[in-house]
């Protein structure tokens, strides 16, 4: 491993979250995405709510990632209600 490389990865190991952005995206799973960002890529959990989110330590900033059914639950069946 190159000199550069290894000063990147201790660099990123002392980061903490700080909002530099945040981002929301929708994850289908959540269960099987908690596993993706932490035992592929090696992110931290964050906050959570059981089921509907979960906050991602994604490398010093904040990834939301979200339950496909709350975006069902709080969008379409809402809609569908008033049509």
């Amino acid at each position: 491993m190159e000199k550069d490389q290894e000063h990147t990865l201790d660099i990123r190991k002392e980061v903490s979250m700080s909002n530099c952005f945040h981002l929301a995206i929708e994850a289908g799973d959540l269960e099987i995405a908690k596993q993706w960002y932490t035992d592929v890529l090696g992110c931290k959990l964050d906050m959570a709510e059981e089921g509907k989110w979960q906050d991602i330590d994604f490398f010093g900033n904040e990834l939301s990632v979200l339950s496909t059914m709350l975006i069902w639950e709080k969008y379409v069946f809402r809609t569908l209600e008033y049509i």
